[in-house]
């Protein structure tokens, strides 16, 4: 009697200390924590939201996210007097994560500079599951208009760059800067329809 019960002692202790190592190699997080502080694929972790429709759209500069951006992904901190800068440190896709969804035409406006070696290169904008191809301009701030047709339920869109992005500091070897920068985003609108 005294040997089975030890055996199930045994057995619990061990139970526990598997669970244990269970939760500790899979926790369960908010998508957002992980993000942040396991994958560091974002540098927004429970943003504040500001009030605006997608038509009066987002300023990628301003402290915080619109109310209808959820979150974003592979984007850098805001640089002063700019916008966002992709960083392929932190996420090879970056992109941007809803909290509502988008059909039908769309016209997406979007305002970005462009690092000057991606000139001249294509970025695939990918809302939900459709695929619009952007000829990048290196220089100043461009405005692309990108227009879809027949998106569905999509929530989230992503920006496709070139995989070979080196670092700011291969290109440029006073700055220090170790990101893999690639198009810094200054406004971006959502406006139902055709671009004009």
């Amino acid at each position: 009697m005294g040997l089975l019960l030890r055996a199930l002692i045994l057995v619990g202790l061990l139970s526990i200390e598997l669970y244990s190592v269970y939760a500790v190699l899979h926790p369960h997080v908010s998508a957002d924590y992980r993000a942040y502080f396991i994958d560091r694929s974002s540098t927004d972790y429970e943003p504040e939201h500001y009030p605006s429709t997608p038509e009066e759209g987002m300023v990628f500069s301003h402290p915080g996210l619109p109310d209808w951006v959820a979150t974003t992904r592979g984007l850098s901190f805001r640089d002063e007097g700019g916008g966002r800068w992709t960083d392929a440190n932190l996420r090879a896709t970056p992109g941007l994560l809803f909290t509502r969804e988008f059909s039908g035409d769309v016209c997406v406006e979007l305002k970005a500079y462009t690092i000057p070696w991606l000139g001249g290169q294509d970025m695939t904008v990918r809302f939900g599951h459709e695929d619009e191809a952007v000829k990048l301009v290196a220089g100043g701030p461009t405005t692309y208009d990108i227009q879809f047709h027949n998106v569905h339920a999509a929530d989230r869109m992503d920006f496709l760059l070139p995989s070979n992005l080196p670092p700011l500091v291969e290109r440029v070897h006073s700055s220090g800067d170790i990101r893999r920068l690639g198009v810094s985003f200054h406004t971006l609108r959502i406006v139902p329809g055709q671009c004009s």
